[in-house]
């Protein structure tokens, strides 16, 4: 390649890269092909109630669970040992 083509394919490409950059995208267009197309679906099958709901039910059984842990911890699930008759535990 001399010298005059690798210019002349210099300056054809930095035209189409300027026409290109100037160009650009019409925001007001692509609004709608951008939006989710499922909005009320926060998750990729979940809605917004449901993903709430397994938070809930989660948190809950945590708390559940806290609570019978520490029961165990403080031998609060066990039977007392004071009782005269034998126990089956």
């Amino acid at each position: 390649m001399t010298r005059r083509q690798t210019n002349r394919a210099v300056i054809v490409l930095a035209a189409f890269g300027a026409a290109t950059v100037l160009s650009g995208c019409s925001s007001d267009d692509n609004v709608k092909a951008w939006s989710p197309p499922t909005p009320e679906l926060q998750t990729v099958v979940d809605s917004h109630d449901e993903v709430h709901n397994k938070l809930e039910r989660n948190l809950d059984f945590g708390r559940r669970q806290i609570t019978e842990d520490f029961a165990r911890a403080v031998y609060w699930d066990r039977p007392s040992r004071l009782m005269n008759k034998p126990t089956p535990y």
